[in-house]
C-alpha cells in the first residue's frame, strides 16, 4: 500500500466530515454497494483502529466518481450532485454497534476511482475511538492525536494527528525529536513533501508526511520494515 494511499485511508477514518457523506436506504447494505462497484480488488487487511479491530479492502473502480455514484444513487438515501468535490463517504449499518464505510476518492489518473471499504464499530466512526500513541515513537508536543492504526499483516503503524504550528516549524521540531532518539534522514525533511528516515539497524522506514489546515497542520507518520512502506 503506497503512503499517499494510506495518508488518504486515515483522512477518511479520522476527519470524514473532509467529505460528502451518503447513507444507505433500509433493507440496501453493504452487500448491495458491493455488487454495484464490481472493484478489482487491490488489497485486504486486517487493521487495527484506535484499539478497534477491523477489516479494510482496497478496490479500484475503472469508472470516474460521479459516472460510479449515478449507478449508486438509487441505494443512497438523499442522493445529491457532489459537484466539483473529488471523495464521498457512504456508510451503511450492521447490526446494532458495527457500520460498513466506504470511501470512495477520484484519483485523477485516467478518470478512475479508489474506493476503501471498512467494517469499523460505531465508537470508532462516530468519535475516533481511543487513541494511544505508539511507544516507539517520539511524541509531537501539543500533538492532538485523532488516529492510530496499526497493519498486523504488514507489521505497520500509522499514526495521524494535528497541531497548532504551521508545517515547516513540526518537521523542524520533529525532525530534531527524530534524530535525537535514534532515527537517521534520507531526505530532506520539507513540509508537504515528506521526509524519511531510517532507524539505526536500518531495518525500519520511517516517513512524516504534514500539511497546513485551518488551525496549523494535520501530520501522518508510518513506520514499516525497510521496503515494505512503498509497495502495494
Amino acid at each position: 500500500m503506497r503512503v499517499p494511499v494510506l495518508f488518504c485511508l486515515l483522512l477518511a477514518i479520522a476527519f470524514p466530515a473532509s467529505a460528502m457523506i451518503f447513507t444507505t436506504h433500509d433493507g440496501k447494505g453493504a452487500a448491495s454497494i458491493d455488487k454495484e462497484l464490481d472493484l478489482r480488488e487491490v488489497s485486504e487487511d486486517k487493521v487495527t483502529i484506535n484499539g478497534d479491530v477491523a477489516r479494510l479492502r482496497v478496490g479500484l473502480s475503472h469508472e470516474e466518481l460521479t459516472a460510479l455514484l449515478r449507478r449508486l444513487a438509487p441505494l443512497l438515501r438523499d442522493f445529491r450532485a457532489i459537484g466539483n468535490a473529488n471523495s464521498v463517504i457512504i456508510e451503511t449499518p450492521v447490526g446494532e454497534d458495527r457500520l460498513v464505510r466506504f470511501y470512495l476518492l477520484a484519483t485523477g489518473q485516467r478518470q478512475r476511482t479508489l474506493v476503501f471499504r471498512m467494517n469499523l464499530s460505531r465508537r470508532t466512526a462516530e468519535r475516533g475511538g481511543e487513541a494511544q500513541w505508539p511507544a516507539f515513537l517520539p511524541r509531537p508536543p501539543a500533538a492532538q492525536i485523532g488516529t492510530v492504526m496499526t497493519f498486523a499483516g504488514r507489521d505497520m503503524t500509522c499514526a495521524m494527528f494535528s497541531l497548532s504550528l504551521p508545517p515547516a516549524a513540526f518537521t523542524a521540531t520533529y525532525d530534531t525529536a527524530l534524530r535525537a532518539d535514534g532515527w537517521q534522514p534520507v531526505s530532506n525533511a520539507e513540509p508537504d513533501a515528506g521526509a524519511m528516515y531510517t532507524d539505526a539497524a536500518m531495518k525500519c522506514l520511517l516517513l512524516v508526511n504534514a500539511v497546513s489546515s485551518a488551525t496549523g497542520t494535520q501530520a501522518a507518520v508510518v513506520v514499516s520494515p525497510l521496503g515494505g512502506v512503498s509497495g502495494e
